[in-house]
């Protein structure tokens, strides 16, 4: 459920015409980031480019 929950969230920011996305990650959460796209940036902190 969480990755079609970030997978909508990612299509609406495009849709806004939004070019990247930043966001802090736990451990837990990291998978489903990296699931859709996100790529490790520094720390715990994840980017994706739209």
């Amino acid at each position: 459920m969480a990755t079609a929950l970030m997978r909508e969230l990612i299509a609406h920011a495009r849709a806004a015409g939004v070019s990247s996305l930043h966001l802090g990650a736990t451990a837990d959460g990291k998978g489903v980031y990296t699931r859709v796209g996100f790529k490790p940036v520094r720390n715990q902190a994840m980017e994706l480019d739209l």
